[in-house]
């Protein structure tokens, strides 16, 4: 015990140097390692989550795939069904000043040609390509950028065997509409079901995805475990792949 005539006699035999060697190292360990500190990040993060957003995506509402893609300037390589494995869902937010992004606007005043037109300097780091084949803004609208059958560059190592997928809207610090988050799982059933084999994967939740190892994409206030279990279930359309994405309302 801490009060014993023991311990007592093993601090005083310490000295003055080991118990400041004793206070150095809890300080040093109170550091701990990198993923240490990040986790310990995401656990605070956590605790400012609301509580009470539980949406399923079945309100059956009936969503349709607006065609944008007289965008697309065919920069691009193509992408095979048969190497179709991935659904992978990104957050995409320019309201903040940098050197990639000189102008900064609204997530609400976002719209499909301007994320073009953005992608298009090279500093964003795509190449100048444009980055998702989906856009599902806040009021729950769904546009498609890019064909299915063309790759996007949007994450490392993925580009060639995935369909991306933005939220726009910082879904890393503030959680997405109804409307929007039904759209996200209306349009993963959808692409499931082309595929049954198909992940739904958050980007960073992908190792080697991202350059940024401190970035949370989608972010901590989208549950990437529920969108999965929501899109667990739904049946395949049909056996040929691009036939199925034509049928449910995608560009091919």
């Amino acid at each position: 015990m801490a009060g014993s005539p023991h311990a007592r006699k093993r601090q005083r035999s310490l000295g003055y140097w080991g118990h400041r060697f004793l206070s150095w190292r809890r300080w040093f360990r109170s550091f701990g390692s990198q993923a240490t500190r990040q986790r310990a990040i995401v656990r605070r993060d956590e605790r400012r989550i609301p509580k009470g957003l539980d949406v399923e995506g079945d309100s059956g509402i009936a969503h349709r795939v607006v065609d944008r893609t007289e965008l697309f300037d065919g920069q691009s390589k193509p992408l095979q069904p048969y190497n179709l494995t991935h659904e992978i869902v990104h957050r995409l937010s320019l309201t903040r000043e940098t050197i990639a992004n000189p102008n900064p606007v609204l997530d609400c005043n976002l719209t499909s040609e301007d994320i073009v037109v953005r992608f298009g300097n090279t500093l964003m780091g795509t190449g100048g390509r444009t980055p998702y084949h989906i856009h599902i803004f806040g009021d729950g609208r769904i546009e498609q950028v890019l064909p299915l059958t063309i790759r996007g560059a949007h994450a490392n190592g993925y580009n060639w065997r995935s369909v991306a997928v933005a939220l726009i809207g910082n879904t890393d610090e503030r959680a997405c509409s109804l409307a929007q988050y039904d759209a996200l799982i209306w349009v993963s059933r959808a692409l499931r079901g082309l595929n049954k084999g198909l992940a739904v994967e958050g980007h960073t939740y992908l190792p080697g995805a991202s350059n940024d190892p401190y970035k949370r994409c989608p972010g901590l206030y989208l549950d990437m475990n529920k969108v999965r279990a929501a899109v667990s279930d739904c049946p395949v359309v049909t056996g040929d792949v691009w036939k199925g994405a034509e049928m449910v309302g995608f560009v091919v």
